[in-house]
C-alpha cells in the first residue's frame, strides 16, 4: 500500500481546509481565525492558533462524544472547540482561557453563537 502526495493533493487539501474554515465559521456564527497580536507575558503561554476544523473532524471520527458527556477545553482561545462540540454533539462544554483578550472574544462568540442557534446556555460555560 502506497500513498503518493502530489502538489495537486496538497492544493486540494488546503482548499478544503480554507472552505471548512469559512463555512463552519459562518454556520457557528463565530470568529476564531486571525493572527495573534502581541504575546502574553507568561512562561505558561503558547501562541494562539485555532485547531483546524478538518483536524476536529478527524479527531471526532476516532473519539465518540454524546449529549451526556462533559468536556473541558483548557486554553480554549476564542472558543472554536467548545462551539464545535456543542453544535455537533450537544455536550456540555467548559472553556478555560487565561488570556483576557481571547476570553472576551470567546464571550462575544458565545453570544453570537447562541443568538443563531437554539442551544442551551447551560451547556456552554466559559
Amino acid at each position: 500500500y502506497c500513498i503518493v502526495i502530489t502538489e495537486t493533493s496538497i492544493i486540494y487539501s488546503k482548499r478544503k481546509e480554507i472552505l471548512w474554515e469559512f463555512v463552519l465559521g459562518k454556520l457557528f456564527n463565530i470568529k476564531t481565525t486571525g493572527e495573534q497580536q502581541g504575546f502574553y507575558e507568561s512562561h505558561h503561554y503558547n501562541r494562539y492558533e485555532a485547531t483546524s476544523y478538518l483536524a476536529l473532524e478527524t479527531l471526532f471520527k476516532e473519539y465518540c462524544v454524546n449529549d451526556k458527556d462533559s468536556v473541558v477545553d483548557f486554553g480554549c482561545g476564542k472558543g472554536r472547540l467548545p462551539f464545535y462540540i456543542n453544535y455537533y454533539y450537544n455536550s456540555k462544554v467548559t472553556g478555560i482561557e487565561m488570556n483576557n483578550n481571547y476570553f472576551e472574544i470567546c464571550i462575544n462568540n458565545k453570544k453570537s453563537y447562541l443568538k443563531h442557534h437554539n442551544k442551551s446556555r447551560d451547556k456552554i460555560d466559559l
